[in-house]
């Protein structure tokens, strides 16, 4: 069961939602206890062997917030560096084990593992704000239920957004029955069915023409390169991004505002402004995570010391996405983009906007090659692809787009890319929310062609379910 699916849109989520309020009449604390027991069972169903990680990891943040928030200021300092190697080895003993060994060459010792825990890349970094929040005391300790909703709630917790305490304010420490909010709602059923519109239309239309193409990436021809390339960075936008849209959705039928985690990113004109619209939660937990603690290791930090943290911060989060070299590729890449727009800015040479808008894209779907292939040796066929090594025109059309539903989905796929440059984003069409005949004919045949499309086409699992 995830996000766009039958089980979750029509059966999991209205209980989720009838329960919570019918148990809250009754008793606040029972709204709470349903809720978690409702999260808890959507993350089984999403990966029941990491339930135990996800736990653990509960409980011990709990009591360690606890803790911290109470102690002298030497004892929090402690606690807080206690807590933080904990959170931080246990993410990399379960994801990143096998990979250390491969790298220092002891894979064998590596094989037959468990896998990695549905969402702990997630979780974890919500944790670690959680006691740096208690530790400056920007949070007040969570009670074991409220701690137990803040580290489950279902809306976030495989895919994000990375959300703080204060963000659940709404939900957390409630004392009186709770209300629906019908404006929320409102808002909240828009943006789902919007999310489920891009995942299961925009997305696997986009997904057909990428796996196709990647499926091929030895002998593929410049021209089917660049589609296939293309295809897969707008399914990556509209897959997380259509996520995201059902997670915040979802969340504001329990009067929960999450943070925004989208603001329309391919139309940024310059890597600076890309990370500030792209993932917005996360760009927010590599400045004040990784890279402001960086830069503050030396007294008087000099440019080049900030951008040395810069590309240090971006290859951090470029593995925080896997264990893979292409990972750590694609964020050193990042981190060098962002250094060299800096420097660019630091010289306050004019630049043509149009022109930074198409440097940076392109610059993106570069980059987005490594994000997809499995292995560097698999990245380069696909760089010498584009670069036209099996030639430069040529389109097999047949196998790409394939009859009749082909061609529907390859019309879709161009439609969604020309939307990400000209269509505002879902966060700022349902803030301009007002009841309307007309908005709610759109919003039917959004949700009808979106269970169609559930319907006739095999789903594809979210990409960023695996991070």
């Amino acid at each position: 069961m995830s996000f766009g699916s039958f089980g979750l849109t029509f059966v999991f989520l209205p209980l989720s939602i009838v329960g919570y309020y019918g148990f809250s009449r009754v008793a606040p604390k029972m709204g709470t206890v349903w809720l978690i027991s409702a999260s808890l069972v959507f993350y089984a169903f999403a990966g029941a062997r990491g339930l135990p990680y996800l736990v653990m990891s509960a409980l011990g943040n709990w009591l360690l917030g606890s803790r911290i928030a109470s102690s002298s200021a030497r004892l929090k300092h402690v606690l807080l560096w206690c807590g933080l190697a904990g959170n931080i080895s246990l993410l990399l003993v379960v994801k990143y084990s096998a990979f250390f060994l491969e790298v220092v060459d002891l894979g064998r010792f590596a094989a037959g593992g468990m896998g990695v825990p549905v969402g702990i890349s997630f979780y974890t970094l919500i944790q670690v704000m959680y006691l740096v929040d208690c530790f400056e005391g920007l949070a007040t300790p969570n009670s074991l239920l409220d701690h137990f909703l803040f580290s489950s709630f279902f809306p976030y917790i495989t895919m994000g957004p990375l959300v703080r305490a204060r963000d659940m304010k709404e939900l957390l420490r409630r004392d009186e029955p709770a209300k629906l909010d019908n404006d929320l709602a409102a808002q909240g059923l828009e943006l789902f069915v919007i999310g489920l519109f891009k995942k299961a239309v925009v997305a696997q239309s986009c997904a057909h023409l990428a796996d196709t193409g990647w499926g091929l990436a030895r002998n593929l021809t410049m021209v089917e390169a660049w589609v296939t390339t293309l295809a897969f960075t707008f399914e990556l936008y509209f897959d997380f991004s259509g996520y995201s849209d059902m997670a915040v959705g979802a969340a504001r039928f329990f009067g929960v505002k999450l943070p925004l985690n989208f603001d329309s990113p391919y139309k940024a004109r310059s890597v600076i402004a890309f990370w500030r619209r792209w993932h917005i939660s996360l760009s927010s937990f590599i400045t004040t995570y990784l890279y402001t603690p960086f830069l503050r290791m030396r007294r008087r930090p000099t440019f080049g010391w900030a951008m040395a943290s810069t590309i240090l911060a971006m290859t951090i989060a470029g593995l925080w996405h896997g264990a893979a070299w292409t990972y750590v590729v694609f964020g050193v890449l990042h981190g060098v983009g962002l250094v060299v727009n800096n420097v660019w800015r630091k010289t306050k040479w004019p630049f043509p906007s149009t022109l930074g808008w198409l440097l940076t894209f392109l610059f993106l779907v570069c980059t987005l090659v490594l994000f997809r292939a499995s292995s560097l040796a698999v990245a380069a066929r696909m760089f010498g692809a584009m670069l036209g090594r099996h030639g430069v025109s040529g389109f097999d059309q047949d196998l790409f787009v394939g009859g009749a539903p082909g061609a529907l989905r390859a019309a879709i796929a161009a439609a969604a890319g020309l939307a990400c440059f000209t269509f505002p984003n879902a966060d700022r069409i349902s803030s301009a929310f007002t009841p309307s005949v007309r908005r709610a004919v759109g919003l039917g045949v959004l949700a009808v062609v979106a269970v169609i499309f559930m319907n006739s086409l095999a789903a594809k699992e979210f990409i960023y379910r695996d991070f």
